[in-house]
């Protein structure tokens, strides 16, 4: 239960702002690191997405109903603020939304299964990475790497590390991280009702949020002619140099990333936005109310994160999410 200054907080209005946190994340930090290409993109909205399906667990009444209705809200305003975000994205967020409730159903919502989600959670988004790039590049990747380790490991009198150690060390690195967040997470949802509110302006000017707009390229042309020059040089030269491992690859991953956007991708999206088509109707009030608190939110952050400036490292950043969190489920609240 999250507490106000005069009282408790509803659940309901627990869940919604959650919900409206959740939805920020995903398309203001999930969106800006699917942008830039973060390599570590699962960790940090992963951790997130992760921390509001437990507070939303700890406050819900009705578990499945609560979990999938902030999932479909979530969803929805992804694809209507972020749409340069990739459809793995969609799915990452989905997987984490039914792990949440069959997990916290199981094992209701305490310390071992807030860190089974967030491991479960973070392990996923790691083989998912590995998978995309052995479809994308096939193993003639892996294969070139090897021979670039054992060609550095003969000048260093070292042959024992190879490309399937390199993909368990990032396996290793998000399993232990997912350990570390898991822990994090917990302390997060302890300490959320232990933030005086008293702190909070009471009246929080919102911030302007700038968004971005797609420009058309001719990105299709340039892939298609170039998959055909580098075809045509990879069937000229028919030996097995590492220049020719190198055109297969390049070739392949054009093919697979040009089939994948311009045909599997819109395909995908439509898909989904036929299976929300209905939802985004009956949820239109509330998807509206959550995207004009935005602006809000920001100004909130911000607040927060100068009210913890006297706090370093991990110990900062769980003061200021308990914060920010505890602040936007209860600006507003209170009379």
């Amino acid at each position: 239960m999250i507490k106000a200054i005069n009282g408790i907080v509803s659940k309901e209005t627990a869940i919604y702002r959650i919900t409206t946190l959740w939805a920020f994340s995903e398309c203001g930090l999930g969106g800006l690191m699917h942008a830039f290409k973060f390599p570590f993109t699962g960790i940090f909205v992963g951790g997130l997405s992760v921390l509001f399906i437990t507070l939303i667990a700890l406050n819900s009444r009705n578990l499945k109903q609560d979990i999938f209705k902030a999932l479909t809200i979530v969803l929805l305003i992804k694809l209507a603020v972020s749409p340069h975000s990739p459809i793995a994205a969609y799915f990452a967020v989905s997987l984490q939304a039914v792990l949440g409730f069959l997990i916290f159903r199981l094992f209701s919502t305490n310390l071992a299964s807030i860190l089974i989600l967030t491991v479960v959670t973070f392990l996923a988004s790691a083989i998912q990475k590995i998978i995309i790039l052995t479809i994308i590049y096939g193993n003639s990747l892996w294969h070139a790497i090897d021979q670039y380790i054992f060609w550095v490991a003969k000048k260093l009198d070292y042959n024992t590390f190879n490309s399937e150690t390199l993909v368990y060390l990032y396996i290793l690195i998000y399993a232990v991280s997912g350990v570390i967040v898991g822990f994090l997470i917990r302390k997060i949802t302890t300490n959320v009702d232990k933030v005086n509110l008293e702190d909070m302006p009471k009246n929080i000017q919102p911030s302007v949020l700038k968004t971005t707009k797609g420009k058309k390229s001719n990105l299709f042309f340039f892939a298609v002619l170039l998959i055909f020059i580098i075809i045509a040089l990879y069937l000229s030269n028919n030996s097995n140099s590492p220049f020719s491992d190198g055109l297969y690859i390049v070739a392949r991953s054009i093919i697979v990333i040009t089939i994948w956007y311009f045909v599997l991708s819109p395909l995908l999206f439509s898909l989904l936005r036929k299976t929300l088509t209905n939802k985004e109707t009956q949820l239109s009030i509330q998807i509206d109310k959550i995207t004009n608190f935005f602006p809000l939110l920001k100004s909130i952050f911000i607040i927060s994160w100068n009210q913890t400036s006297h706090y370093k490292g991990l110990n900062r950043i769980e003061k200021f999410v308990s914060k920010s969190i505890a602040y936007s489920i209860n600006y507003n609240e209170i009379e």
